[in-house]
């Protein structure tokens, strides 16, 4: 139901639903040292609502754009933040403005309840920059790995121009009297050459990797390896999906938070005991049965409720029974499989029908 007194159609009426969410995925598991921050495209083609996006990078094109903190070593999502433009009418605490203070925003929660001192956190060009990685310094006493557009100010035109550079050149920039380095590294693509940049804080790891034909800086590797973290869990969550064909943005919304929860509550399950938890299709469908057995069982003592309705729901548990009504034998048994015998000129006559009993 709508809560009353919204009219600001950035603070959805299940905000309240979505932030107990993400203080419940924050309470549950402490996090490695390992943490990324990216964008995630929820798939939703519905009209009506102005803040839907449209990625040409992403599988799905179109869709709510929500910007979360996974873990970087397993599939798991500590908090996400919905991005629905500006609001209307007055914003409210849940309207943040700029690109370092969602960043920042998203760590003050999780830094709310654990410790995030000592860790690192790994994002895009989109919110790499200077004062950022001072600030996680500073107010955080953590790491970060970024990639930096060649457009920065402050930066050597000989760092970032391509003259007279070959392919597979490295060329390290570090900061002196401090901790952060820069890193460029020139690579071929179909476009041409191109000068991909990190800015870190991290000790700077030198070298480059022989495990595949590429020569990647060891500093790009790592990049690489953490930033996998938020399309892993975005992989998980789209192989068994629960998202439903609606033109209802808060639909989406809600099945955003079942696939959350899926992914999420399965990876705490592999780190409890990894001997026993099934694949990712029978762990889905044993969360669902587990989800949906209680309200079954309160439907079932209703009054009033529907005769074809109390077959199906026992015939979920298992329980043969038969019901006789006006010469009537409805057999009720597993996977709604009703069979009906009508008697008529002293021979029965055997018809059966799924999902339920006809009249």
């Amino acid at each position: 139901m709508r809560c009353k007194g919204r009219k600001n159609k950035y603070d959805f009426f299940i905000r309240e639903i979505f932030e107990l969410f993400n203080a419940a995925c924050i309470k549950t598991l402490q996090c490695g040292s390992e943490l990324a921050f990216d964008e995630t495209l929820y798939a939703n083609f519905g009209r009506g609502f102005g803040f839907k996006q449209f990625m040409k990078s992403k599988p799905a094109k179109y869709g709510l754009l929500y910007k979360s903190l996974n873990d970087a070593e397993v599939p798991y999502t500590y908090t996400s933040h919905i991005y629905a433009g500006k609001p209307a009418s007055t914003p409210t605490e849940n309207y943040i403005v700029g690109v370092e203070e969602t960043v920042l925003s998203a760590l003050n929660r999780y830094g709310a309840v654990h410790e995030l001192k000592g860790r690192n956190l790994t994002f895009d060009r989109f919110y790499t920059s200077i004062d950022l990685a001072d600030k996680l310094l500073e107010d955080h006493q953590m790491t970060c790995v970024g990639t930096l557009n060649n457009n920065r100010k402050g930066l050597p035109e000989k760092f970032k121009s391509l003259a007279g550079r070959p392919e597979k050149d490295y060329m390290p920039l570090f900061e002196v009297d401090g901790k952060k380095s820069i890193h460029s590294w020139v690579t071929n693509t179909k476009s041409g050459p191109k000068n991909v940049m990190i800015l870190t804080t991290t000790v700077p790891l030198m070298g480059t990797t022989k495990d595949d034909e590429k020569e990647k800086p060891a500093i790009f590797k790592r990049y690489d390896f953490c930033m996998g973290g938020t399309d892993r869990v975005d992989q998980l969550m789209q192989s068994k999906t629960v998202r439903i064909k609606s033109n209802r943005w808060t639909m989406s919304v809600l099945c955003y938070m079942l696939d959350t929860a899926r992914v999420n509550a399965r990876t705490v399950a592999l780190l409890q005991n990894s001997s026993v938890v099934p694949d990712t299709r029978d762990f889905g469908y044993d969360l669902v049965r587990d989800l949906v057995t209680p309200h079954i069982k309160r439907r079932v003592q209703m009054h009033g409720i529907q005769r074809y309705v109390k077959i199906k729901a026992e015939s979920y548990f298992g329980n043969l029974k038969f019901y006789i009504t006006f010469g009537v034998f409805e057999v009720s048994c597993m996977y709604s499989c009703v069979c009906r015998i009508f008697h008529g000129g002293g021979e029965g006559v055997l018809k059966a029908g799924g999902g339920g009993v006809q009249p």
